[in-house]
């Protein structure tokens, strides 16, 4: 996080997948496709999730741009995340 703790705007996010020797590759998520990636990784809010917070839990996974990336070098996959954001 850095030394500034300053709120931040999340832009996007990026499920990654290493695959050696795979080329890159970025395929968007819609929403159903966003919370069975986030169940698979266990994806917790920290908090008791009641209607409320459900609500805004779904409203921002479905304003917030979503994507499964596979890489095989990590250099490949940062210049691709610096160009996607």
């Amino acid at each position: 996080m850095g030394p500034d703790l300053a709120p931040r705007h999340i832009r996007a996010i990026v499920f990654p997948r290493y695959a050696p020797g795979a080329a890159v590759d970025v395929s968007p998520l819609d929403l159903r496709e966003t919370l069975l990636e986030l169940v698979g990784i266990g994806y917790r809010t920290g908090e008791r999730m009641d209607p409320a917070l459900l609500k805004d839990v779904l409203h921002f996974f479905e304003k917030t741009p979503t994507y499964k990336m596979t890489f095989g070098q990590l250099d490949e996959a940062d210049h691709t995340l610096r160009t996607l954001l």
